[in-house]
């Protein structure tokens, strides 16, 4: 029987850790929801079916993920997000969380040198902009081929600020000049679709 579970909960958290504190003779167990004192009951099968409370390093791509399910990659999220790494990577796509404030990797000397490393880049809408400019261009040895990059999300999920910081990236990565960036970065707004 596990000890530790992720259990669904019907808050913000969506998951939460619980630890067993009590198995009664039969089918009723016990546990306790981490950080409160809050407990739920359930019978051995159903605490069977929960998810095992896997916690890995918070690792930038969720592909490297011991144990793949919602409550890890939520949990994963979370934690980079409170160390404001707010880009995630799952394969070839970027999640990105707002943080609803600025943060280190957004500043233009950031995009800059995140822009010019390339697939080498830790996770960020500069990486992806990078990479489909150099694939588009042919300067990643492949022949050129056309690019697309699709932002999306919610309402107030960032998309307008992500669009922005892939046309930093895009102006900083193909040399333009500042005036054309700060062009393309104005006109952003008129690309977005309502």
């Amino acid at each position: 029987m596990t000890d530790r579970v992720w259990i669904p909960v019907a808050d913000a958290d969506a998951w939460a850790l619980a630890t067993t504190v009590d198995v009664r003779d039969g089918d009723l167990v016990t546990l306790r929801r981490d950080g409160t004192d809050h407990t739920v009951q359930m019978t051995r099968a159903e605490l069977e079916a929960l998810p095992a409370a896997v916690l890995d390093e918070a690792v930038d791509d969720l592909t490297a993920l011991s144990s793949v399910h919602d409550a890890t990659m939520l949990d994963t999220l979370r934690r980079r997000h409170a160390a404001d790494e707010i880009f995630t990577s799952i394969g070839n796509v970027v999640i990105s969380v707002n943080p609803f404030k600025p943060v280190p990797s957004c500043t233009p000397d950031s995009i800059a040198r995140l822009s010019q490393q390339g697939e080498a880049a830790p996770p960020h809408v500069a990486r992806v902009a990078s990479v489909a400019y150099r694939k588009m261009t042919g300067d990643d040895g492949s022949p050129p081929r056309a690019q697309s990059i699709l932002i999306s999300g919610e309402s107030g999920a960032g998309k307008t600020e992500a669009c922005k910081l892939c046309l930093m990236a895009l102006a900083s990565v193909s040399g333009s000049s500042q005036g054309a960036t700060e062009g393309a970065v104005e006109s952003a707004l008129l690309l977005e679709v309502r």
